[in-house]
């Protein structure tokens, strides 16, 4: 607008002042096309500068959440398939002990490996069903943990569950977490701690939620043999800014995650 100004003034000046030589003219009006030419031509450099920025932006948002969103998946169908399939493994080998001298507690065994993969296909679909339908509800949620608790776990292992938490109050990703550190925590105690009681506390204090398991067996079993369990759980309480803390306690080891909410 200065511009256009400053030319405005200066025809105004030609005209009282100087005779109609028509290279001047041509001149005067040269000025403005000039400037005007140049703005639009910064303005669209700035605009296609401005829509390759936001371009790749973009890209990168969307890489970003495949990423993530693979890690979910990931995560979810190791937990899934981990815990089933310790539990197949563990009854398919007490009906191979058994099947001769105890037909009864082969039959037992066979009932609970047909569970658990009724149980692992059922997970799986609902995992998979999250990635086709985005609106889908991550699942399991704490409600699932009374289910989970009764299993008729192998080894006659018995697990107690303290739950003092108000599930309304929880996202529900924050439940899917601690369903699946519980989870993970009993099939590692199951396979490898030669526990008898397992107990697990969950509870809310202040702006925190603690979730605590823990075993009367062999610890130092269950602390040797770190794997994808593992990290996947480091993995799922880091997602909400929260700590895990592994180790042995008197008499067994526990599993202990701070969450803040």
């Amino acid at each position: 607008m200065a511009a256009f100004g400053v030319s405005a003034v200066g025809f105004a000046v030609w005209t009282t002042y100087s005779e109609h030589d028509q290279d001047a003219v041509q001149l005067i009006i040269a000025i403005p096309a000039w400037l005007l030419g140049t703005l639009l031509s910064r303005e669209g450099t700035h605009r296609s500068r401005h829509l390759t920025e936001q371009r790749e932006i973009e890209t990168q948002k969307e890489a970003r959440i495949r990423a993530e969103e693979r890690l979910r998946v990931s995560r979810e169908i190791h937990d899934v398939v981990s815990h089933s399939l310790s539990v197949i493994a563990l009854r398919s080998g007490v009906a191979r002990l058994v099947i001769d001298h105890d037909p009864d507690e082969a039959r037992s065994a066979l009932r609970a490996i047909e569970d658990s993969s009724r149980g692992a296909l059922d997970d799986v679909r609902r995992v998979l069903g999250t990635i086709r339908d985005t609106s889908a509800p991550l699942c399991p949620r704490l409600s699932d943990l009374e289910s989970l608790v009764s299993t008729d776990w192998p080894g006659g292992v018995q697990v107690v569950l303290a739950d003092r938490t108000d599930h309304a109050a929880l996202d529900p990703q924050v439940q899917t977490t601690v369903y699946r550190i519980v989870q993970e925590a009993l099939t590692n105690a199951v396979r490898h701690s030669r526990a008898n009681v397992v107990s697990v506390e969950i509870a809310m204090a202040g702006t925190e939620l603690t979730v605590r398991v823990t075993d009367d067996g062999d610890g130092a079993l269950a602390a040797a043999t770190p794997g994808l369990g593992l990290t996947g759980m480091r993995e799922r309480v880091a997602t909400h800014g929260g700590v895990l803390s592994l180790g042995n306690v008197d008499g067994g080891y526990r599993v202990e995650a701070v969450i803040p909410l």
